[in-house]
């Protein structure tokens, strides 16, 4: 921008009136509308957009040119003599003929982040406003070339319906005014309460200091015009009005003047400001203009809490305990629709958060094309998203990654100053449209020419440019986050180290908390200090970006809690430079986690339990934009205690839910199996989900419709699986009453009910997602109940028919039946749900009638963890009488893989290991379980050794263990072996299964975004020859069932990947017929093979085989 911008801005804007104003003349002349009335109805519609350059007189009709050529020149006369000091001789809004401003004219108010007040439209132009007691000349608006179309509000305003004076003096006296404790969130740092009370009658006095912003002006306006209160400006107090003072700190503002004794150093701190209501005035101080805006914000609050506009004495010193408070759009999901990005920008400025970090996956602008300018019909979008944000405090900004897609060149001088340019060239389009503060990603991209070193060089020539444009831009900020390839590092890696001491200062090196979803946590910081200040460096503050409520790894669920967990409590906020949270794709429903994120910013909680409060009350807020609470709001907390799932250990927190009533859920349903009386258990849980399904039907109606649309999935799938729930206690009334008609009827309603709850989709990204409520523990509940009834009707239709069930005392186990009878020792049943194996918690398995019982074997933890099991147990059978007696030899010492009892002569309906000790730090596993046969029965998948190619590594701590463990929602990573976030081309993973084997299915899941573009499946004899057996290009998952004999299995990349790889499962099974349970004198069936399956066995007997 040259030195004569101003000037020629300025001169556009004198054209353009001019041209409007000619526009209303011609048009009145043609169709007989007086001037003064055409002139007066004339709306404030067209918003300062990109300068254009206005159409040459002599293009113009003659009779328009002549008007225009002379409204031109009077204009120009006007403009010469408030040009130079930046005033402007009019703001929005009419005059009357005493020179008082009128109130602007609906049409004229732009949208901001509180609807104008009824009292904005028609009907006020002819309301004749009383002078003042002394004729003040209203002060004018600075001119701000802010660019986002923002414009001021009117200077003074009358209210359409403002308190009476009854109401204002009953409220005086009333103590629920002059006893009032305001309920404000983030909390205040300190609150002093004094004695009496401040009104705001008739009309009060704005008094606004310099250094102000458009956007904090108009915050108070609004304010005011909300809670329909009068008002008029001027620079100096006056008498007998109720005043109210806005300055900057140092500025001798009369706000400072004004303003009650504060504690010393208050302005030192991190948007620190000041509120004092007292002597019928109110005074805001700010450390800067930023400042005052959020104790506006405050007062905005205070007067929520009162029916009529009137304070409680009281001063107010506060400020932030952290920078930067804001959010990213940085997940997987549906991008956020532009009206949702305002939202929410809208709904921070209530919570003093600063800044919406753009970052979408569907804008190419961003990432894919960001060499590329935006066509006019997107920028506009920007302009209007960066109003938004400008105006609210919760700045948009603007993030680039040019890292990935046709990547920045640091390879030779002239193309790096080409890409340089580039970049400077979109964010002036973007400083056009009112963006003021921009950010650097370069996480999951190649590491560029020249490594870490290049980040810091186009850091520093960003950085120098945008101070240079800091004079022709107003609140123009040069403070950026710049997130690092290594973005979840230590501090030991080189890059982070690099970056820590040669980053601008103004440039915030962006980290998630030592892994992908780490948390604001003390050790980690402590740390990363410790390792970025070896050698006596210096420590920077860092940005953390936080992985929630951001449900990529969890989709079918909402996350509705868990701030514990990732904003840890009494954490050393001076080692950050700011938070931003990564929220879910339904923005609605992550305000929750906005809020909670806000407290935290502001005023760190300090326990867990200040945690859960401010948890609790971000319900109230995000459902009835106030802190209290109502019964729609009670109806979203209760429900959001069963919608946080977040259970990916060891990489991702788990989140826990269902805390109060898991331990009923299990205490009923080990009470059902055992045959224990239910009257009392079942009565309780019939109420609890009669709640939870009064509770959705009540948000659904009731709740905010902009969160119902995004939520009513849950919603509904809460219904029906509550009425499922309701059907199947029921069917478990008919047991206790041996009426099988009643088990069968309640059983077909509930399955009906369940079965209905599972297909609520909705749209993720390229495919249907299904709503899950209550996915831990009310979900697994209803399973157990379906199949145990399951199975007593499989009984009553068969009773012949022998039916085998797992039974544990342990909540949220993962497997079951199948897992500990298939003979496989690489499977097992775990429980997760405490590290901790309690006296008395067991495993075992239920028969539908008693049995004899010669054989019985037990194969504890995990094939990877022998750890997993009791320190000191017994072995127990349940005889025909319900008695448990114990099996005493051989007897369990503690930690035994194996442990096997022959020999015996008992007839059980159940048998189980059971703690007789508690046991800390171990999950709680069992591989196997067996009755009558061998433990171990020969796994038809082979474990074969697998290994990568030289030119790869496993990342973030993973192994082949993860690959090969059976569990679909643990996965290896892999990356290119010089540290880059790449994969290679021609790296592979590769199976060596020792020998040649008969090969009957090859199954490959990968990671759900980190995988193979373009790659093969193949096998070889040799490990030389190799035979394709499927091309990769995008799949994630693989099943090849073909019949091959091979001893080498690999998959191999085929083209290089801008992305780790990931691989969730990769098995081979093998023809290997399990001959343990073949016993027969039939010489052509000793080579068959026993079919087991949850405890029953078949052998399949060949066509054409002949019986003696």
């Amino acid at each position: 921008m040259d030195k004569n911008f101003f000037n020629k801005r300025c001169h556009y804007s004198i054209r353009k009136f001019a041209i409007g104003v000619a526009s209303i003349m011609i048009g009145a002349s043609i169709f007989g509308v007086n001037l003064v009335e055409a002139a007066e109805t004339g709306s404030v519609g067209d918003k300062e957009g990109t300068i254009t350059q206005a159409q040459p007189l002599e293009k113009l009709p003659d009779e328009l040119a002549a008007v225009l050529k002379k409204a031109e020149e009077n204009a120009g006369k006007e403009a010469s003599s408030t040009v130079g000091n930046g005033e402007t001789t009019g703001t929005i809004g009419s005059t009357d003929s005493t020179n008082n401003l009128k109130p602007a004219e609906a049409p004229g108010i732009p949208e901001n982040e509180t609807k104008p007040s009824e009292a904005m439209s028609g009907g006020q132009n002819d309301k004749e406003i009383a002078k003042p007691s002394q004729p003040i000349t209203p002060e004018t608006p600075k001119v701000e070339q802010t660019g986002d179309g923002t414009v001021e509000l009117a200077n003074q305003f009358t209210a359409s319906k403002p308190a009476s004076e009854a109401s204002i003096e009953a409220a005086s006296k009333s103590s629920d005014y002059l006893k009032k404790e305001y309920k404000v969130f983030p909390t205040p740092q300190k609150v002093t309460y004094g004695e009496g009370i401040t009104a705001l009658r008739k009309q009060v006095n704005l008094v606004m200091g310099d250094q102000l912003d458009i956007y904090t002006r108009n915050r108070l306006k609004s304010v005011l015009q909300d809670n329909q209160v009068s008002y008029k400006t001027s620079k100096t107090a006056v008498s007998g009005a109720t005043n109210i003072y806005l300055g900057v700190h140092g500025q001798g503002s009369q706000a400072e003047q004004n303003l009650s004794k504060v504690s010393a150093g208050l302005f030192d701190k991190i948007d620190a400001y000041a509120l004092t209501i007292k002597d019928n005035s109110i005074s805001i101080v700010g450390k800067d203009t930023d400042a005052v805006f959020y104790g506006l914000t405050t007062l905005k609050h205070m007067l929520k809490e009162s029916q009529v506009p009137v304070l409680r004495n009281v001063t107010v010193e506060d400020y932030a305990e952290i920078k930067n408070r804001g959010f990213i759009e940085g997940y997987y999901g549906n991008p956020w629709s532009n009206e949702n990005r305002k939202e929410l920008m809208r709904y921070g400025s209530e919570l003093k958060l600063t800044q919406y970090y753009f970052a979408p996956k569907d804008d190419p602008y961003h990432n894919k094309k960001w060499r590329e300018l935006y066509p006019e019909e997107k920028l506009a979008e920007i302009r209007e998203l960066a109003r938004v944000g400008n105006q609210t405090k919760t700045r948009y900004v603007w993030t680039i990654h040019p890292f990935m897609n046709n990547r920045i060149r640091f390879g030779n001088e002239a193309h790096y100053q080409a890409d340089l340019a580039t970049i400077k060239a979109k964010f002036t389009q973007l400083l056009d449209v009112g963006v003021r503060e921009f950010g650097v990603l370069a996480d999951d991209a190649p590491s560029p020419v020249g490594g870490y070193h290049s980040y810091v060089r186009l850091m520093k020539d960003i950085t120098n440019w945008l101070t240079e444009k800091q004079t022709a831009y107003s609140g123009l900020r040069k403070d950026m986050i710049f997130v690092p390839a290594w973005y979840m590092g230590q501090g030991t890696e080189a890059e982070l180290r690099t970056l820590n001491e040669h980053l601008p200062e103004n440039v915030h090196l962006t980290l998630t908390g030592g892994k992908v979803w780490g948390a604001v946590d003390q050790t980690f910081l402590t740390n990363l200090k410790k390792n970025l200040t070896e050698g006596g460096k210096t420590y920077r503050p860092i940005q953390f970006w936080i992985n929630w409520p951001c449900n990529d790894n969890t989709k079918p669920h909402l996350i509705l809690g868990g701030g514990e967990k990732f904003l840890h409590p009494n954490v050393d906020l001076s080692l950050a430079q700011g938070i931003m949270l990564n929220p879910m794709q339904q923005s609605e429903a992550s305000k929750v986690a906005l809020f909670d994120m806000a407290q935290y910013g502001w005023k760190q909680w300090r326990s867990v339990e200040e945690a859960e409060q401010i948890n609790d009350m971000a319900f109230n807020y995000v459902v009835n934009d106030h802190f209290e609470e109502s019964s729609v709001s009670k109806a979203f907390r209760e429900l959001g205690k069963h919608m946080r799932n977040q259970n990916r250990p060891p990489h991702v927190t788990k989140l826990e839910e269902s805390v109060e009533l898991a331990p009923k859920l299990t205490e009923f349903y080990n009470k059902l199996k055992s045959g224990q009386n239910l009257d009392t258990e079942r009565k309780e849980l019939r109420e609890i989900f009669a709640g939870l399904k009064a509770n959705a039907l009540l948000l659904k109606e009731k709740g905010d419709q902009k969160l119902i649309e995004q939520i009513h999935y849950w919603l509904e799938n809460t219904v029906d699986q509550m009425n499922a729930l309701e059907a199947f206690l029921t069917a478990t009334e008919g047991l206790t009453e041996k009426n099988d008609a009643k088990v069968w009827e309640y059983y077909q309603a509930g399955v009906k009910h369940y079965d209905q709850s599972v297909k609520y989709a909705f749209f993720y990204v390229d495919h249907y997602e299904y709503a899950e409520f209550g996915v831990q523990h009310i979900r697994p509940f209803i399973n157990n109940l379906k199949e145990y009834l399951a199975l007593h009707i499989q009984a009553m239709l068969n009773p012949d028919k022998f039916v085998t069930t797992f039974i544990t005392n342990r909540a949220g186990i993962e497997g079951g039946l199948k897992e500990v009878t298939d003979g496989d020792f690489d499977t097992h049943v775990i429980a997760k749900t405490t590290i901790v194996i309690e006296r008395g918690d067991y495993v075992g398995l239920r028969f539908n009638k008693a049995i004899k019982i010669h054989k019985l074997g037990f194969a504890t933890g995990t094939n990877t963890a022998d750890n997993y099991t009791f320190s000191n147990a017994l072995v127990e059978y349940q005889n025909e009488h319900g008695e448990w007696v114990a099996i005493t030899s051989p007897a369990y010492t503690g930690r035994e893989r194996i442990l096997e009892f022959n020999d015996l002569d008992i007839t059980a309906q159940a048998v189980r290991m059971i703690a007789t000790a508690k046991k800390d730090n171990a999950w709680l596993a069992m591989r196997e379980i067996a009755v009558n046969r061998p433990l171990e029965l020969g796994s038809k998948k082979v474990r074969g050794t697998i290994s990568l190619s030289p030119n790869l590594v496993y990342k973030y701590g993973t192994s082949v263990v993860h690959m090969q463990d059976g569990r679909e929602n643990t996965e290896s990573m892999m990356a290119h072996v010089d540290q880059t976030n790449v994969t290679p081309a021609q790296a592979w993973v590769q199976m060596d299964l020792g020998g040649l084997y008969k090969v009957k299915r090859v199954h490959l899941m990968q990671g759900e975004r980190d995988k193979l573009a373009s790659g093969v499946i193949e096998y070889s004899a040799d490990g030389t020859n190799w035979t394709t057996l499927q091309n990769l290009s995008g799949q994630r998952t693989s099943d090849i069932v073909q019949e091959f004999t091979t001893r080498f299995v690999r998959i191999r990349n085929t083209q290089t990947l801008n992305k780790w790889w990931r691989i969730a499962e990769f098995t081979v099974d093998v023809d290997s017929p399990n001959l343990d349970l073949t016993d027969t004198n039939v010489d052509a069936l000793k080579e068959t093979p026993v079919v087991d399956s949850l405890g029953s066995y078949e052998l399949q007997i060949p066509a054409g085989t002949k019986l003696p």
